[in-house]
Order: structure tokens, then sequence, then C-alpha cells
């Protein structure tokens, strides 16, 4: 069973329950200004904790080899639709499958629901 405490405590960060509590000492903040590898290290960390080895190397793989050189020195609250959409693009013309593609979106998608819920990120591009 996951222990959301354990991993509120381990990575220092804010973890929510479905009802909606948290577990971690993480005092309420502004939205700071974090640059997307900083944080998908990150959520990468939570997702190993969360899912398992496998599920942790095969989103790792995907994170360092092409999602990383692509958003890489950028602010999450700088990344747009355009941003996500241009990434979208050239995975398509690169030839990957749609199938490949949603899951690369899907990560996208998971990556910025948890900024957003961190305070890191006002939107989900």
């Amino acid at each position: 069973m996951l222990n959301l405490r354990r991993i509120s405590e381990v990575y220092e960060m804010k973890v929510f329950t479905d009802s909606g509590e948290y577990f971690g000492d993480v005092e309420e903040r502004e939205r700071q200004e974090v640059k997307f590898e900083v944080f998908a290290e990150k959520h990468l960390k939570l997702l190993k904790a969360e899912h398992g080895k496998m599920t942790y190397s095969n989103e790792e793989s995907r994170f360092k080899s092409v999602i990383i050189p692509h958003f890489r020195g950028r602010l999450l609250s700088e990344i747009t639709v355009e941003h996500v959409e241009r990434f979208m693009l050239k995975l398509a013309e690169a030839g990957r499958s749609p199938a490949t593609r949603n899951r690369y979106s899907t990560f996208l998608s998971r990556l910025f629901q948890r900024a957003e819920s961190y305070g890191y990120a006002t939107a989900n591009p």
C-alpha cells in the first residue's frame, strides 16, 4: 500500500489524498518559479514511489531522452498549450506512433496536474 506520509517526508512535498487532505509540513506559499527539469525530477521520484520500478524506468527513459531536451530551461509557468502542441508535432514528425505520443502527453499532463497542486503552475497546458 502506498504510504503518502512517507512520500511526503522523503521528498519534502505536500501530498494530497483523495479526500483533499494532505500530508507534509510544507507551508502555504505563493506560486514559485521553478524550471521544468527541476520539478520533473521530483515528479519522477514520486512516480517511482507510486508505481514501482518498471513504470519508473519507462518514464525516466522518455523523460531524459525526449522531454527534457525539448523543455529544458523553461519555467513551468512559461510553458503554454502552443509549446506542448509543438512538442507533440515534433514527435509525429519523428515517426512516433499515436500510442507513444499519447504516453508522452499523459506524462506531461500528470506532471502539470502535480505542479498545479503544489502551486508551481497555474494551468495544465
